[in-house]
C-alpha cells in the first residue's frame, strides 16, 4: 500500500473552494426571488429589483470575500506542490515545491505550525459564511528559520499527515494570507 501523497491546486480544489459556493449563492438567490414572486404575485419590475438587491447583498457579504480569499490563496500557492513521503520507520518526509524554492524536510524539523482559522472554525461553531470552513492556512516554521505557507486551497488535509502537537491555533475574522512569497 502506497501512503505517499501529492497535493496541488487542481480543478477539484477550485471547484470546492470557488465554483460550488458561487453556484450555491446564485441558486439560493434565485429560489428566494422565485418564492417571493409566486407568493406575492409581483410584477416584473419588482422581480428585477429583488434580483438586483439579493445579488447585491450576496455580493457584499458572500461573493466579494469569497473571491478575495480565493485569489489571495491562489497568489500564494499557485504552481506549488506538497509531497508527503512515507519511508517505513523513518520520520515523515515533506517536500514543498514552489516556483521560487524547494524545501525538503522531515516532520521532526518543524518547530511550530501556526494554524490560521476563522473564528467559527477555531471555536468549532456553526458556519454562516463559506470561508469559515473552506479557507484556512497553516504556516510551517522550520528549525532552520524557514517559513512555508500551506493554504487549504493547496492541501486541506494537512493534519491527516502531521501530528497536531506543535500547532498554535490563531483566530482570524477573515483568514487572509499576509506574508506570502
Amino acid at each position: 500500500m502506497n501512503l505517499n501523497q501529492t497535493y496541488k491546486i487542481d480543478f477539484k480544489s477550485i471547484k470546492k473552494h470557488l465554483i460550488s459556493p458561487l453556484i450555491k449563492i446564485l441558486v439560493i438567490d434565485l429560489v428566494v426571488v422565485t418564492i417571493l414572486a409566486f407568493s406575492y404575485k409581483v410584477d416584473y419590475e419588482t422581480i428585477a429589483v429583488l434580483i438586483v438587491g439579493l445579488i447585491g447583498c450576496s455580493g457584499v457579504f458572500f461573493i466579494i470575500p469569497l473571491i478575495f480569499l480565493y485569489y489571495n490563496y491562489m497568489r500564494c500557492n499557485n504552481n506549488c506542490e506538497l509531497h508527503f513521503v512515507y519511508n517505513g520507520t523513518e520520520p515523515l518526509q515533506l517536500k514543498y515545491l514552489s516556483p521560487d524554492k524547494t524545501y525538503t524536510f522531515h516532520e521532526d524539523q518543524i518547530s511550530k505550525i501556526k494554524s490560521n482559522l476563522s473564528y467559527t472554525e477555531y471555536e468549532n461553531r456553526m458556519s454562516w459564511f463559506f470561508w469559515d470552513y473552506l479557507y484556512s492556512y497553516n504556516e510551517l516554521i522550520l528549525v532552520n528559520g524557514s517559513n512555508i505557507i500551506i493554504s487549504s486551497l493547496l492541501c486541506d488535509r494537512l493534519f491527516i499527515h502531521l501530528k497536531e502537537n506543535k500547532v498554535e491555533k490563531i483566530k482570524r475574522i477573515l483568514p487572509k494570507i499576509r506574508n506570502c512569497r
